[in-house]
């Protein structure tokens, strides 16, 4: 999908070009009905033509012209499958001359058939609306432009040969034409009319097609600002389910680093963020590629969750795989010197949650409640008592995986606020 306003551009570009392409074939397709409806009447109602008509082959006129405007139809296919093979813009100038053709094709046929024939009645025959045909798809075109174009083309050369047939046909062995000459003026501006109607058709889908890309884009711009704040998943869950709640089975991830007062102390502002963005940045990745989200950045912690708001079964071990990732990630930095020598602390409990939209209409905000979030921050706490950097919940080892050595049982707990004890493992 495009992200940029040139990316756009390109991209419409292209789907304008295979819009010419289908309304090329469509009108390929107009042209063979009309050779089949030909066939028909030469074949079963000949003898009526020829009462009409006398010996004047208006058949002959027709399937000539059919034969060349097939051939024309499909150089212009040809041409613009290549523009859409290079992935080529088709030229402006190639659109308005093939605008011209086409319409002109037509009126040749019509001024052949009165030529021939020496007949008025074909300024009325179904020659004339296969004018309204080509308009209504000239919408196809996308350029509301062209479509006035073609409109006004039409009408000009129709009381061209409608005045043809009145001033210079030689009429002496037909009836005069029972309608005054402004009717077919008349005739003539509707195609204008027409035109006009499908440009504002073509332009009603361009401006529909832009809007929908403006919208889009916003809505990009909208879910970039707030991912930096909080995770896409977040971000999406704030957007398409704005009222919604439910309790729902997680783990909660709390990750706090030790000792931050005294590693920023003595840095400016601008070295406390940068230290921020280099240990947060590669924990977040972590994070994300166990399928977790980033709830919230504490300054000196993060909040994370597995499970919510996209439910999966094995969030309890995902969490203490991304608590492992975490910790072998920050003890290398500090060995490398990327930073200064970090230690964090972890605690991670499964527990049901109950997730939902919270605020009012100017402000919400994503939120997971309940005794596993305030569980999951206590055990992150105990690490301090513990002298340890990561520690789980009972319920949290029950879902990992059978080899899972080095895992040790330090008993039951008294967490801050919650009225049961709780059995704590430590990982490290």
């Amino acid at each position: 999908m495009s992200t940029s306003k040139e990316d756009f551009e390109q991209d419409l570009h292209r789907e304008i070009a295979k819009s010419e392409y289908r309304r090329t074939y469509l009108s390929i397709g107009v042209i063979l009905v009309s050779l089949l409806l030909a066939l028909v009447n030469f074949i079963f109602f000949r003898h009526l033509t020829n009462d009409l008509f006398g010996e004047v082959n208006i058949y002959q006129v027709m399937f000539i012209w059919i034969i060349v405007f097939m051939i024309y139809e499909f150089a212009v296919l040809k041409r613009l499958k290549k523009y859409l093979k290079h992935d080529q813009p088709v030229p402006r100038i190639f659109k308005i001359i093939n605008v011209m053709d086409e319409i002109s094709f037509l009126s040749a046929l019509l001024f052949l058939l009165i030529y021939y024939s020496q007949q008025y009645l074909f300024l009325d025959s179904p020659v004339y609306v296969m004018y309204f045909v080509f308009l209504i798809l000239s919408a196809l075109h996308l350029d509301y432009r062209l479509s006035i174009l073609m409109g006004v083309v039409a009408a000009v050369e129709y009381v061209l040969i409608a005045n043809y047939a009145y001033y210079y046909m030689d009429s002496s062995a037909n009836p005069a034409p029972d309608a005054p000459l402004n009717i077919y003026y008349t005739k003539g501006f509707l195609f204008i009319i027409a035109g006009c109607c499908a440009g504002y058709v073509a332009e009603e889908i361009n401006n529909r097609i832009r809007r929908a890309f403006d919208n889009l884009m916003a809505k990009n711009r909208i879910e970039k600002l707030f991912g930096q704040q909080v995770s896409k998943e977040v971000v999406k869950t704030l957007i398409n389910q704005p009222e919604q709640s439910k309790k729902v089975e997680a783990s909660i991830m709390f990750l706090d680093i030790r000792d931050f007062t005294s590693l920023v102390e003595s840095k400016t502002p601008q070295e406390i963020i940068e230290y921020q963005n280099k240990v947060f940045k590669p924990i977040i990745n972590i994070i994300n590629d166990h399928n977790g989200i980033v709830n919230q950045i504490l300054g000196d912690g993060i909040m994370a969750s597995f499970g919510t708001p996209i439910e999966r079964d094995d969030h309890g071990e995902k969490a203490y795989q991304c608590g492992l990732k975490i910790l072998d990630k920050v003890e290398r930095m500090s060995k490398e010197r990327n930073i200064p020598f970090t230690k964090v602390g972890i605690g991670i409990h499964s527990g049901p949650v109950v997730t939902g939209n919270i605020g009012n209409d100017e402000r919400k905000q994503f939120s997971i409640s309940g005794s596993a979030v305030i569980i999951a921050a206590r055990l992150e706490q105990l690490n301090k008592k513990l002298a340890s950097q990561f520690v789980i919940s009972k319920e949290v080892y029950a879902s990992l995986q059978e080899n899972n050595g080095g895992i040790t049982g330090i008993g039951s707990h008294e967490l801050k606020g919650i009225e049961k004890k709780i059995e704590v493992y430590k990982v490290r």
